[in-house]
């Protein structure tokens, strides 16, 4: 199933831009209206898939009043509000919704001193949100301190592996406060068998 939103003029009775969501299934070969729905913040759109739905953050300049987040249900096709943590942050800048640990989280990466990542240890429960890893700004190499950042997976150690918008990746490590950057390989060889995994500067 694909889903498109596309934003429309409604003239009457004042004039608007009114958003409609459409979804097209693989094999019908043709798009169907689920009607009105809340407009993602568009400048980063992607939708989290978690538990039968899609999540995306919205754009908050067309809907003040709404909740943060928004899950729509792939098998009812109804959109959902989801709450973020107390007290968040509601400026959608520099903010990220993904998945960690089949956990929902969202961080964000403009606060002055912290990089906090959020997750919801229960699937739609509002207070089960919980200020699971904070990072020091300060403790950041240099280059990512202004940097606008990713979370992207946890390890089994508890490692979290970071991506910046300058293409760096680091792991980082709770325990000691440490980070370690990844390096990928520039190129596959003509005749690689596969893909190399990314190797650690030591």
């Amino acid at each position: 199933m694909v889903l498109r939103i596309t934003r429309k003029k409604q003239t009457y009775p004042i004039s608007i831009l009114r958003s409609e969501g459409e979804i097209c299934i693989f094999g019908d070969n043709e798009w169907k209206s689920i009607g009105e729905i809340p407009f993602p913040d568009c400048k980063k759109f992607f939708g989290v898939s978690l538990n039968g739905a899609l999540h995306w953050i919205l754009n908050l300049d067309d809907y003040e009043d709404a909740d943060l987040i928004c899950a729509l249900d792939i098998d009812s096709k109804k959109i959902r509000p989801m709450s973020p943590p107390n007290g968040f942050r509601r400026d959608t800048t520099e903010m990220t919704l993904g998945v960690l640990r089949d956990c929902l989280f969202i961080c964000d990466s403009m606060t002055l001193y912290n990089l906090d990542i959020w997750v919801m240890k229960e699937y739609g429960v509002k207070d089960s949100w919980t200020k699971e890893i904070v990072i020091a700004k300060t403790s950041l190499p240099s280059n990512l301190q202004n940097s606008f950042l990713q979370p992207i997976m946890v390890s089994k150690d508890g490692e979290v592996l970071i991506s910046s918008d300058s293409n760096v990746f680091v792991w980082y490590d709770p325990g000691s406060k440490s980070f370690t950057k990844v390096t990928l390989p520039s190129r596959v060889g003509k005749n690689a068998g596969g893909i190399n995994a990314p190797q650690q500067d030591k």
